[in-house]
């Protein structure tokens, strides 16, 4: 019989794949239950763990996995109505990936040749880390929506909240979204 210790970082991000590769199938079910197993997984591997001082790469990178399993957890429970398996206070005292390094700067590469007809200037930066970073502070508020709205006995005014929350976030940013005031105010009438 093979146990939960005989796993490793590698098989959550297997996990992680084979759910994304899921959903794009339209079957979000799976998806859900595919990333179940890799949030226990990563918590039996201890990655819900804050990281201890002078994280290693692969520190680094366990906490890069983590971070994916909150992300996927919240948007598969947003679609299909269920609770998220990870919270808010699940992943408070976990900080933020490192916005230094090669992984923020690294020039455009369309390797794939998607853009061909489009011009892309390739020496402008990714920011894959701050991008990434943005998302899950996004997560973090629609993941308080999808627990409220499990939680609370009454009706949740989450539509109206999750602008709100979204935001005062961008008002936050370094370089904020424009958003369009009289749009949020018939948006919100709708929820």
């Amino acid at each position: 019989e093979e146990s939960e210790a005989s796993f490793e970082v590698a098989h959550v991000q297997a996990l992680l794949i084979i759910a994304i590769l899921k959903i794009g199938h339209g079957n979000s079910s799976t998806s859900w239950l595919l990333v179940g197993k890799a949030i226990h997984i990563a918590i039996n591997l201890g990655l819900d763990n804050p990281c201890r001082p002078a994280p290693t790469m692969e520190d680094r990178r366990s906490v890069h996995v983590f971070w994916g399993c909150f992300v996927l957890d919240t948007l598969i429970s947003a679609k299909i109505g269920r609770m998220p398996r990870l919270r808010r206070e699940d992943i408070e005292r976990i900080d933020l990936l490192c916005e230094e390094g090669d992984e923020e700067w690294d020039s455009w590469l369309d390797c794939l040749q998607v853009y061909t007809a489009q011009k892309v200037d390739p020496g402008l930066p990714l920011f894959i880390l701050s991008t990434f970073n943005r998302l899950v502070e996004t997560c973090k508020i629609l993941n308080v929506c999808c627990v409220s709205r499990h939680r609370r006995p009454i009706p949740f005014p989450s539509g109206l909240y999750l602008i709100q929350r979204l935001t005062k976030w961008n008002d936050e940013q370094r370089f904020p979204f424009k958003v369009d005031a009289k749009s949020i105010e018939s948006t919100s009438t709708t929820y």
